[in-house]
């Protein structure tokens, strides 16, 4: 506003006004929004750019038994809740690739130890090696 000249306050009712008709706004006000805008957008690109280093850095972190940062972590915890829910689904011989083997080791989840399971079929208290497969096949059943 002052690098246009501007001394008068801008009042809210003015700026919701140019902002639903912008062609009754001061080309100083569309320039800030603009400005505001690119800034915005340059943001999420960084923030964008970021998670994808942090996702590749965990993939490789992963393969080579590194130790994850508190951003990769999430990653590796969000493949591994994947993981989980299709090992309640298909137990523990349905894990289908090494890859989600080792997200699974990497959040402390033995395919074959179902008390290590963080999820758990409806109805299964996590008591028992096959316990989720039990309950999977009552609830396919009653279908």
């Amino acid at each position: 506003m002052r690098a246009a000249e501007v001394h008068e306050p801008l009042t809210v009712t003015a700026a919701v006004s140019w902002i639903r008709d912008p062609e009754s706004a001061p080309e100083w006000f569309a320039a800030l929004r603009s400005e505001r805008l690119a800034r915005a957008e340059a943001e999420c690109q960084c923030l964008a750019g970021r998670e994808l280093a942090a996702e590749q850095s965990a993939l490789a972190k992963l393969q080579s038994g590194g130790r994850f940062t508190d951003e990769e972590l999430l990653h590796v915890q969000d493949w591994a809740w994947r993981a989980a829910k299709d090992l309640v689904r298909d137990g523990p011989e349905g894990i289908p690739t090494a890859e989600e083997q080792q997200v699974l080791w990497a959040v402390g989840v033995d395919a074959a130890d179902h008390s290590t399971w963080p999820v758990h079929a409806g109805g299964c208290d996590g008591a028992g090696r096959q316990h989720c497969l039990v309950r999977i096949e009552q609830i396919r059943a009653q279908r």
